[in-house]
């Protein structure tokens, strides 16, 4: 009996603030296309964010950097010194306004502001693993040396062309008896030194034509090695535990045949 009232003063309300020009009546059109914008806003930013993402991961893969971890604490070391931290920013902030444009929804607004940040962070990560197994941002790289890349060409150029100086990743071109070459990412041609105390966290089983990752002190173009380890593909899994299978033979790496030789004394 008191709700009849209640809403007649409410309806009474609502119609006096439209008769008055304080709440003004919109056509249905302008929701529709608000919604619009709204989705089209999220899926720029999303697509954004990701190609941002597998940039990131792309370079460090190229440079090597994303296999340094593997070395211990001085490999995470260099890891954080030579992440993109401009472009995390950036990515960062399409997080932010991505997730403010998702809570316009009710999907996005029900849900606890940490909970639907960490899965935003979680889908770039790992979107941007999935798309940098792809053939995209090579073809775009092999543009961007050609000087065929107008817009984009400066990013890959500033972050694709300039590695960690302590951080070498290439193809093994020939074996010596104190290191090996081997031919970067550019096409350069680096002269690694090897010693008894260069550490192998994979196993020392690689030999001419294997992709390698080199970390230690560079001058020029060469680097003398602190470590070296095989890599097997785009993503490997972490190291097992326990001591590595080594290859042996004359085709050893340099520094193991010496090691070799020691153990069968």
């Amino acid at each position: 009996m008191n709700n009849e009232p209640a809403g007649k003063s409410i309806k009474d309300s609502v119609i006096a603030a439209i008769e008055s020009g304080k709440v003004k009546m919109r056509p249905k059109w302008h929701f529709v296309a608000r919604a619009i914008l709204f989705t089209v806003g999220i899926i720029f930013l999303l697509l954004t964010l990701l190609f941002l993402a597998s940039f990131i991961v792309y370079v460090l893969r190229q440079n090597g950097v994303w296999f340094a971890p593997a070395f211990g604490l001085r490999g995470v070391g260099v890891f954080v010194r030579s992440l993109p931290w401009l472009l995390i920013a950036v990515a960062a902030l399409f997080i932010v306004a991505l997730e403010a444009l998702v809570r316009h929804y009710s999907f996005g607004y029900r849900k606890p502001l940490l909970y639907s940040s960490l899965a935003m962070i979680f889908l770039a990560v790992i979107g941007g693993i999935a798309i940098a197994k792809t053939p995209l941002h090579s073809g775009l790289f092999n543009q961007a040396q050609q000087n065929n890349l107008p817009v984009a060409g400066t990013l890959y150029r500033v972050y694709g062309m300039h590695p960690e100086d302590s951080v070498a990743e290439g193809i093994v071109m020939e074996l010596k008896d104190d290191g090996f070459t081997m031919q970067d990412h550019l096409s350069e041609m680096l002269t690694v030194q090897m010693s008894d105390d260069t550490r192998f966290p994979y196993g020392t089983g690689f030999m001419e034509g294997d992709r390698v990752m080199v970390i230690g002190e560079r001058e020029d173009n060469v680097i003398k090695a602190f470590g070296v380890r095989k890599i097997f593909d785009e993503f490997p899994v972490p190291p097992r535990r326990g001591r590595p299978q080594v290859k042996g033979g004359q085709n050893s790496p340099p520094g193991m045949q010496m090691r070799e030789r020691e153990g069968a004394n």
